[in-house]
């Protein structure tokens, strides 16, 4: 027999677990409740969606077809239900572009036949207009690019000449009228030393300056081993004209050179840079004194 005490206590556990299983059913029932209510809402929403698109594809049918008035009717009416309506704007576009082509067709069927000649010969004549007016832009913009390309073509063949009488930078060897080697690098032309160059020769004197057809020729700088130094004028590998000769003691000469001498009017200067000689000279010779050269 059980006590008094256990009798209780299975009481207890009993009205606990009816109490339990009353709540559980009445929040699973809540529950069931509120996703009824939900999928219902969603029911109506999509009836409602399936009727939009019925009615919108009935209307693009009209559309298609050309009732253009029915199928606005129903566009007008579902509008504001369809949440992307550009699609209408671009339909009231299109009526308005059919709209206005047909009241052009119509103004041309109630036109008579005169009417629609003289349209003709006017449009004729417009067309004409316009093809003598590009001819004329095409005929201008013909020539001028005509006139470019010929300038274009002048000064290709001016780079051209220049070029080909640009002399070329090369190594040269040959021997001067005493028999002196002489190893050259500057401009060439015609295979001879032409132009800039310098050069070097067997007995260890340098030139540098100007050269014609591998003779010193024009303005140079001759300096010899021994430390002697010319600066001045050349003709045909001999001083003549204007220059300087400088002495290794210090002395030096400026004034007229002719025939690889001094010739003309010069003045010797001694180391100190003091006059020694101003005058005529002749062949290396003082010949008198002079201010200036006569």
């Amino acid at each position: 027999m059980l006590s008094k005490k256990h009798k209780y206590i299975i009481a207890t556990l009993v009205i606990i677990l009816i109490v339990g299983a009353l709540v559980f059913v009445l929040i699973r029932n809540q529950k069931f409740k509120k996703d009824l209510t939900t999928l219902r809402q969603d029911l109506t929403e999509i009836k409602q969606n399936n009727h939009l698109l019925e009615r919108k594809s009935k209307a693009d049918n009209l559309f298609i077809t050309g009732d253009y008035d029915s199928a606005m009717t129903i566009y007008s009416y579902i509008e504001d239900s369809i949440s992307n309506n550009s699609f209408i704007m671009e339909r009231r576009l299109r009526m308005k572009r059919v709209q206005n082509l047909k009241s052009a067709l119509d103004s041309t069927q109630s036109m008579t036949s005169s009417q629609i000649a003289s349209m003709e010969r006017e449009m004729e004549k417009r067309e004409k207009v316009i093809n003598e007016k590009n001819e004329d832009k095409l005929d201008s913009i013909s020539g001028y690019y005509r006139g470019q390309l010929s300038a274009l073509e002048k000064q290709l063949n001016q780079t051209k000449s220049k070029l080909k009488d640009q002399p070329e930078i090369g190594r040269l060897s040959f021997y001067n009228a005493n028999g002196t080697r002489i190893s050259y690098f500057g401009e060439l032309k015609f295979g001879k030393a032409n132009g800039d160059g310098m050069g070097h020769y067997s007995s260890n004197s340098v030139y540098d300056g100007e050269w014609k057809n591998n003779m010193k020729h024009g303005e140079g700088t001759y300096k010899w081993a021994d430390g002697h130094k010319y600066v001045g004028d050349y003709v045909k590998d001999k001083r003549e004209g204007k220059g300087t000769y400088y002495w290794n003691t210090g002395e030096k000469y400026e004034g007229s050179w002719k025939n690889d001498k001094r010739n003309g009017y010069g003045i010797l200067y001694d180391k100190n840079g003091v006059v020694k000689f101003k005058g005529i000279w002749k062949d290396d010779e003082f010949v008198k004194e002079a201010d200036k050269q006569d």
